[in-house]
């Protein structure tokens, strides 16, 4: 009788302890954080809060690739053909923001618990438009494309449970925010998910991800 070999077990979805704690390091810092900040008006507790919760969940993802949960299951696109899904995604993004948001608002929105607190000081908000929302953007696409793509797929799930399922669990960070940003950020999620499904380079969903918040967070 043979020994399974290590990608025989990565094949079968075994995941070994070390890489299940760098699973719930990655993932659970996004949602601890929402329930712990839950009627925190303080913007430097919030700002605090959310940059060490972010920095802990991309230490997860290093400790994923680590325990070697990252198994690329399709070759990158073409930078040719890359750069036009991401024109493709930002399109898309700012279509849901101007038409589809809008209506969830008027008609969905229940359930909001929380909002993000105003940041009088301008260097803070400075700060968090540039530095802050770029740790949003990797941090987030990090977990929810990069580690959970090779999680479900290592598991043999079809692209679009893939995506689906992706998107379901960067939509529930947001839930605190109620059910209108719950179900923006999952329609976000599933054209952030096809994109990186057809592109498999993540710099295409961070670049169209912080340029789409800091446009919104801006304004």
């Amino acid at each position: 009788m043979s020994i399974p070999s290590v990608t025989d077990k990565q094949q079968k979805g075994d995941i070994s302890p070390s890489g299940w704690l760098a699973i719930a390091v990655a993932t659970v810092p996004f949602y601890l954080k929402r329930a712990l900040l839950l009627g925190q008006h303080d913007y430097i507790i919030w700002l605090t809060a959310d940059y060490s919760a972010r920095i802990i969940s991309l230490i997860g993802v290093a400790m994923a690739r680590r325990s070697g949960l990252f198994t690329p299951a399709r070759p990158s696109a073409g930078i040719f053909t890359s750069i036009l899904i991401f024109i493709g995604l930002l399109a898309a993004e700012f279509y849901l923001h101007a038409f589809v948001y809008p209506v969830l608002r008027v008609h969905f929105n229940y359930f909001e618990l929380w909002r993000f607190p105003s940041i009088p000081n301008p260097l803070v908000r400075n700060f968090d438009l540039t530095f802050g929302l770029l740790l949003v953007a990797v941090s987030e696409e990090s977990v929810f494309r990069a580690l959970l793509f090779s999680l479900f797929e290592r598991w043999r799930l079809k692209p679009l449970s893939v995506i689906v399922l992706s998107s379901a669990a960067s939509a529930l960070i947001h839930l605190t925010s109620g059910t209108a940003a719950t179900l923006g950020a999952f329609l976000y999620g599933l054209l952030l998910g096809a994109a990186y499904w057809w592109t498999r380079r993540l710099i295409v969903c961070i670049a169209s991800h912080y340029l789409f918040d800091l446009y919104i967070f801006s304004q």
